[in-house]
C-alpha cells in the first residue's frame, strides 16, 4: 500500500486533486466571507433602524416633558388652580382654559397616549387623549380615566414616572405638581408603534433592563421567553435571526428582532449559484485535462521503462507511447539497450560461477573419501605394533561391512536414515579401537530419516567428538536428535550433535562460526567440518544454518538446520 501511495501515478493525481479542492475551497470560503460580511452589515442596518426608532420615543417623551415643566412654571391657569382662596367661578375657568391648551398638545401628538389635569384635593381628573385612538378604543378611555384616577389617588407626587397597566395595556405615566394639584401625561406603550408596524416581517419589544417584556408589536419572529436571552447576547442564533437593541431615556430597552435567513435569500439569487457551484465545477475540468496530458506524457513512459526495468516486457522497449518527448524516448532506448547487456552478463556469470561450484563440490567429495581411510590404517599400525591380532581381525572385519557402504557413489546429499547408518558402523569401528568404550543415542522418527542431509554430515562431527572430546576417565558420550520444525511457514530438519567432552576452543568457535567460509590448502587440522561447512554453504547458501557452541555444562554443541526443499533427497 505504502509502495502505491508513492507511486508517481498517485502523486501527479493527488496535485491535481488536491489543486481543485484548493480553489473549490477558496471560492467557498470567499462566499462564506461575503455570507458573514452581509450578516454584519446587515445588523448594522437595524442598529440604525432601532436607534431612530428610540431616538423618535425619546424625543416624544422629551417633549411631553418640556410640555408639562412649562405648564407648572409658566401656565397662569395651572398658577390659579394652586391658590387656595380661588373662587369657584375662577376656578370652573382656568381648569377649563388648562383643558384646552392640553387638548392642543394632546391633538398634536404623534402616537398614542394622553395629556391630564388631576386635582389631588377634590380628587378631579381632566383628560384630553390623542386622535391616534382608533375607533374600537373610544369606549375604553372611560375605563383607561378611571383607572389612571385610581393611580393616581395613590402614586401622584411632585415627580413620579412609572409603567403601569391601563385596560389592560401598558403605559408610560409622568406625573409632575404641587400644593395637591398635577399635570402629567402618558404613553400607550403597547400601541406606540402599532401603525408602523401593520405590515411589517420583523418584532419590535420594549423591555425593561431585567429583559422583561414590557410591550411587543410586529411579527412574532422568536416567542417571549427568548426575548430575555436576546437581551443579553445582542443578536443571537447566528443566521435565523438578528436581535439589535438601544436604550431608551426612561431606562427601558427598545429591541428590533428580524429574522435573517429570510432577508438573505441568496439561494434564490443565480449569481450565487453561479459563484459557489457552476465556477468551481468548471475550474475542475482544467485539472482533469492536466492529469490526462502528464498520463500521457509521463506516467505511461515511465510505467513503460520501470516495465522493462523489472523484467515485465522484453528489454526491446522500441515501441513508444510518450508523445514527442525527445529525452524520454531516448531514456527508454538506452535503459533497453542497457538491460540486454545486463542479462548477457548475468547470465554468463551464473553459468561461470555454477561451474565453479561443480567444480569445487567434486573436489570437496573426492577430498572426503581418503581422510578416514587414512585414520583407519593409522590405527591399525597401532595395534599390530601393540600385538593384539584379535582386535586387529574384528577391526578389519567391521571395517569391511563400513567401506561396503562408503565405497558406493558418494551423492551431494543422502537420506538421514543412510547417514546415521554410516555412523553406527564408525561407532562400531571406533568401539574396537579406543580402550574405553563411549556411549552413541540416536533420536529421529521415521519422517525425519527420510529428510535428505548432505553425505557425511553427520559422521563428520561424532568423528571429531571421538577424536578431540574424549577426556581421561570419562566415557564419552555422542548424543544425535533429530526432528522436523515449522519457521515462518517453512518446514526444516533441525539436527542437533552433543557430547560431553572437552568442548570447542574460543579460537575455533570463532573460525567455524565465521561467515569466511575459505579455505586454506595448508590447514591440516579439522578437515571434515572445514569440508561440511563449505559443502552446507553450496547446498543451503543463507537458507541453512550450521551453528557451533559449548553446552553451559561442558561439552561441544552443533546445530544444523536444513530448509524443506531438500526434502526427498538426490
Amino acid at each position: 500500500m505504502r509502495g502505491k501511495w508513492s507511486s508517481l501515478r498517485f502523486r501527479v493525481l493527488l496535485s491535481c486533486v488536491f489543486s481543485a479542492v484548493a480553489i473549490i475551497f477558496v471560492f467557498l470560503i470567499y462566499g462564506a466571507y461575503n455570507v458573514i460580511k452581509y450578516r454584519q452589515d446587515f445588523i448594522d442596518t437595524n442598529t440604525i433602524v432601532v436607534d431612530f426608532y428610540s431616538d423618535e420615543f425619546d424625543y416624544d417623551v422629551a417633549s411631553l416633558n418640556d410640555y408639562i415643566n412649562n405648564i407648572l412654571v409658566n401656565d397662569n391657569n395651572f398658577g390659579l388652580l394652586n391658590k387656595r382662596m380661588l373662587s369657584e367661578k375662577n376656578r370652573i375657568g382656568a381648569e377649563y382654559y388648562l383643558k384646552n391648551t392640553i387638548e392642543s398638545k394632546a391633538g398634536s401628538l404623534g402616537r398614542s397616549g394622553s395629556l391630564f389635569y388631576y386635582d389631588g384635593i377634590k380628587g378631579a381628573l381632566r383628560s384630553t387623549f390623542s386622535s391616534h385612538y382608533e375607533t374600537d378604543q373610544q369606549h375604553s378611555q372611560y375605563r383607561i380615566n378611571l383607572e389612571l384616577k385610581s393611580w393616581l389617588e395613590t402614586n401622584a407626587g411632585i415627580d413620579v414616572s412609572a409603567i403601569a397597566p391601563m385596560a389592560g395595556e401598558q403605559y408610560y405615566i409622568r406625573v409632575k405638581g404641587r400644593g395637591g394639584y398635577y399635570i402629567g401625561y402618558m404613553l400607550n406603550l403597547s400601541r406606540y408603534f402599532s401603525e408602523d408596524m401593520k405590515a411589517a416581517d420583523y418584532q419590535l419589544a420594549f423591555t425593561d433592563a431585567s429583559g422583561a417584556v414590557i410591550a411587543q408589536f410586529g411579527a412574532p419572529v422568536i416567542s417571549e421567553d427568548k426575548i430575555a436571552q436576546a437581551l443579553d447576547l445582542k443578536y443571537t442564533n447566528g443566521f435565523d435571526y438578528i436581535v439589535v437593541n438601544a436604550q431608551t431615556g426612561i431606562h427601558m430597552y427598545l429591541l428590533l428582532i428580524k429574522p435573517f435567513w429570510q432577508f438573505l435569500r441568496f439561494w434564490e439569487d443565480s449569481r450565487i449559484f453561479m459563484f459557489l457551484i457552476v465556477i468551481p465545477c468548471i475550474s475542475i475540468l482544467p485539472f482533469i485535462l492536466l492529469y490526462r496530458y502528464f498520463k500521457m506524457i509521463l506516467i505511461i513512459p515511465t510505467n513503460r521503462i520501470l516495465g522493462c526495468i523489472r523484467g515485465d516486457e522484453a528489454p526491446d522497449c522500441s515501441r513508444f507511447s510518450g508523445g514527442n518527448i525527445i529525452e524520454l524516448k531516448e531514456m527508454e532506448d538506452k535503459i533497453g539497450e542497457m538491460l540486454k547487456t545486463s542479462t548477457e552478463l548475468q547470465q554468463g556469470i551464473y553459468e561461470a560461477h555454477l561451474e565453479e561450484s561443480r567444480m569445487r563440490l567434486q573436489n570437496y567429495q573426492l577430498q572426503l573419501k581418503p581422510h578416514f581411510y587414512l585414520n583407519c590404517l593409522k590405527s591399525m599400525d597401532a595395534y599390530l605394533k601393540n600385538g593384539d591380532k584379535a582386535k586387529v581381525s574384528a577391526f578389519i572385519f567391521q571395517l569391511a561391512d563400513y567401506l561396503r557402504m562408503r565405497f558406493q557413489d558418494v551423492p551431494a546429499t543422502k537420506k538421514l536414515g543412510d547417514e546415521l547408518e554410516l555412523v553406527n558402523a564408525y561407532y562400531c569401528l571406533q568401539s574396537l579401537l579406543l580402550e574405553e568404550p563411549f556411549l552413541f543415542t540416536v533420536t529421529a522418527g521415521a519422517a525425519e530419516k527420510e529428510w535428505a542431509v548432505p553425505s557425511f554430515c553427520i559422521q563428520a562431527l561424532v568423528e571429531n567428538s571421538s577424536k578431540y572430546a574424549k577426556e581421561s576417565g570419562k566415557i564419552l558420550i555422542v548424543d544425535i536428535t533429530a526432528k522436523i520444525l515449522c519457521e515462518a511457514d517453512k518446514e526444516y530438519l533441525f539436527i542437533k550433535i552433543t557430547d560431553n567432552g572437552k568442548g570447542f576452543s574460543k579460537d575455533l568457535l570463532k573460525v567455524f562460526n565465521s561467515e569466511n567460509v575459505s579455505m586454506r590448502a595448508d590447514d591440516s587440522q579439522h578437515i571434515g567440518i572445514n569440508n561440511l561447512r563449505y559443502r552446507f554453504k553450496m547446498l543451503y547458501g543463507d537458507s541453512g544454518k550450521l551453528v557451533f557452541y559449548n553446552a553451559l555444562a561442558g561439552g561441544a554443541v552443533v546445530e544444523l538446520m536444513i530448509p524443506g526443499e531438500e526434502r526427498g533427497g538426490i
